[in-house]
């Protein structure tokens, strides 16, 4: 996903990057060093506010609730990199944990799930009456393959290796963040306070 930030539509700071344009060198460093400064405020903006809370969220509010805390600590942005040839700056946010892409994109397909052991409460059986032959036969069968803990009753069930259905919808946490109006606000912000300084010659 690209979001694209236009300055054309603020007057004030379309007339700051003409000017500083005749001083290429030196603006375009420091318009470099903006982006890196708003990038880390987008990252804090996306955390506190479409990485909290307690979930499920309805898919259309774009947040996701917190269960460990470690993806909100992963939400990290690239330093940014300038285009010398375009004059572009680019930089990139994103997590380097492996299910945050299936919660920001949304999958649907097929996911192998490994074998495991299952532990439940044993079903009790009512025993009072004549046991048929037809009631033990049932009994035997249910209890097969599984084994009782202690005073606990608790059942322990070996599920095998299969494949699971999976539809996630894209809840995009990250990139409802960066299509925010908040998000634009602090990249120009980040350009006038870049930029004024060095046009007052400092």
């Amino acid at each position: 996903m690209e979001v694209r930030i236009d300055t054309s539509e603020d007057e004030r700071l379309r007339t700051l990057l003409e000017t500083a344009s005749r001083l290429q060198e030196r603006s375009l460093i420091r318009l470099v060093r903006a982006v890196n400064v708003a990038a880390k405020e987008i990252v804090g903006m996306a955390v506190e506010r479409r990485f909290t809370g307690q979930g499920p969220f309805p898919v259309a509010q774009g947040k996701l609730g917190v269960r460990s805390g470690r993806l909100r600590k992963s939400i990290r942005s690239t330093k940014a990199q300038l285009n010398l040839r375009t004059g572009e700056i680019s930089v990139a946010f994103g997590s380097n944990v492996v299910y945050f892409a299936i919660h920001e994109f949304g999958f649907k397909g097929q996911v192998p799930v490994k074998s495991h052991t299952r532990r439940t409460i044993a079903q009790k059986f009512n025993n009072r009456g004549k046991l048929t032959k037809d009631y033990q036969r049932r009994l035997k069968k249910k209890l097969a393959g599984r084994h009782f803990d202690g005073s606990r009753q608790k059942v322990a069930t070996t599920v095998r290796a299969h494949n699971r259905k999976l539809n996630l919808p894209a809840r995009a946490p990250l990139g409802t963040q960066l299509k925010d109006i908040s998000t634009r606000a602090a990249f120009l912000r980040a350009f006038r306070n870049a930029l004024e300084p060095l046009l007052r010659g400092k």
